[in-house]
């Protein structure tokens, strides 16, 4: 009797362990760091430390690095080097994935281009349609990883309406729909027999025609679904019958940190956690990464501190920044070989009084307008159609601190790429136009350029 319990106690411990047999593997996420380098209590050189201390606590070998978009624009640092200077950080990290987000397409698609190839891990867009970008860089819709013994499929997907941030002629670039894209795609994921599928999305749990209940309900094979853009913090949840949701935050304040377990006798995930893992004023700089962005820090620092040019201004600041920037919009626009008569529609609320003198420095120009907008000139088929572009304006954007529309000679005005595209789907009469008439716009240099060139012909005129 008592061989048989031994051998039956044997036997269950054998049975256990047999059919717990698992892999545990961790995914590391970061999004929406906007360029953000050195801040104060954050940064990429901060983040670095936590996320090389967090790899080395899961190992190397059993852990992914990803990052879901809004990456290379955003700060000084990325302006002033087109984003080159987040792109190296995330060499020095080894990160796997970068999945492109909307504001990654504020650059040129040269630069852009220029940015992805320097980039040793793999970028992701299963939604993005452009050619123009795609045959000068790799971008894939999804790639398979391996850890340990798992195969890990990661599908990218960037923000659906990017054609609504800059302007560009139509066509150049398309987006489809997420669930169209999946549907393309999905055949060719399953033929790989993945164990675990991950879709990395530079997009919230919900947005305009989107939920990630919805997308769930159509792919359920999904199990981990990673967010971005809206730069909220979500340290993870439970979505439909199965799957989790996280959600990484913004500007290299923090990172999510996903541990999968893996039951390898059935063939499924026996278990998903996750948390937020905060950057704080005791987390130490990553030297290494310091020493190796040392030449691209230096030379912001000296760009930060250039200064342009000085004014005696006692109004508020904010009039003589709209003042600046019309002011070289319309020197733009001389150049493009029109002349401006000024209409200003646009509200601003007053930022403090400005004393004696004020240097304007090129870190300032930065601070008026962070994006890489360019100047563009619509000419308007008549003053009707003209003036439904106003109202629209003005109930749509008018009260926001955004660059605004100069009205010209000959139902012409002057605007941003921004405005031309929409202001984000709240301008559809402007973006159906720009659309629809391709012919009757020019586009000048970026805004920043454009204030800068300005500034400088002030301050030498003012020698003269």
């Amino acid at each position: 009797m008592h061989f048989i319990t031994k051998f039956w106690i044997i036997g269950l411990i054998l049975f256990l362990s047999n059919g717990l047999k698992a892999t545990d593997i961790t995914i590391l996420t970061t999004t929406d760091i906007h360029g953000h380098m050195t801040d104060d209590r954050s940064g990429m050189i901060k983040l670095a430390s936590v996320i090389i201390k967090e790899r080395n606590k899961a190992g190397a070998d059993r852990t992914l690095l990803l990052d879901c978009g809004d990456t290379i624009e955003g700060s000084f640092a990325a302006y002033s080097t087109d984003g080159e200077i987040v792109i190296k950080a995330m060499n020095f990290l080894n990160y796997d994935v970068w999945v492109l987000g909307n504001h990654e397409f504020d650059l040129n698609l040269k630069e852009l281009s220029g940015r992805i190839n320097q980039f040793k891990g793999i970028t992701l867009a299963a939604n993005l349609n452009c050619k123009a970008l795609t045959e000068k860089s790799k971008v894939l819709p999804w790639a398979i990883f391996k850890l340990k013994k798992l195969k890990i499929a990661v599908i990218g997907m960037s923000m659906p309406g990017i054609c609504w941030q800059v302007w560009r002629r139509p066509g150049i670039i398309k987006t489809v729909d997420m669930s169209e894209a999946l549907h393309q795609i999905m055949p060719a994921v399953r033929k790989q027999k993945p164990d675990i599928i991950i879709l990395a999305q530079h997009l919230g749990m919900y947005s305009k025609n989107y939920n990630v209940y919805s997308l769930l309900a159509e792919f359920p094979e999904i199990d981990l679904v990673i967010g971005g853009h809206t730069h909220v913090e979500k340290s993870g949840e439970k979505v439909g019958p199965k799957s989790w949701y996280v959600q990484a935050g913004k500007h290299a304040e923090c990172m999510a940190r996903i541990d999968i377990s893996y039951n390898e006798k059935v063939r499924k995930i026996s278990r998903i956690t996750s948390e937020i893992i905060q950057v704080d004023d005791n987390t130490p700089n990553c030297i290494e990464l310091s020493n190796i962005l040392k030449y691209d820090l230096t030379g912001m620092k000296r760009k930060e501190e250039r200064i342009l040019t000085s004014i005696n201004q006692r109004k508020a600041v904010s009039i003589k920044k709209t003042k600046t920037i019309i002011a070289a919009m319309q020197q733009e626009a001389a150049e493009l070989g029109k002349n401006v008569d000024v209409i200003l529609y646009s509200k601003r609320k007053k930022e403090g009084i400005a004393k004696k003198r004020i240097d304007i420095y090129r870190k300032t120009v930065f601070d008026w307008h962070r994006f890489h907008d360019k100047v563009c000139i619509v000419e308007f088929s008549d003053v009707v159609i003209l003036k439904r572009i106003i109202c629209e304006f003005k109930r749509g954007v008018a009260s926001k601190k955004i660059t605004p529309i100069v009205i010209m000679k000959n139902t012409s005005a002057l605007m941003s790429s921004y405005i031309l595209a929409g202001a984000n789907g709240r301008l559809s009469q402007m973006h159906r136009y720009g659309v629809k008439y391709p012919e009757r716009i020019k586009c000048g240099a970026s805004i920043q350029e454009a204030v800068v060139t300005y500034l400088k012909n002030k301050a030498k005129s003012k020698k003269q």
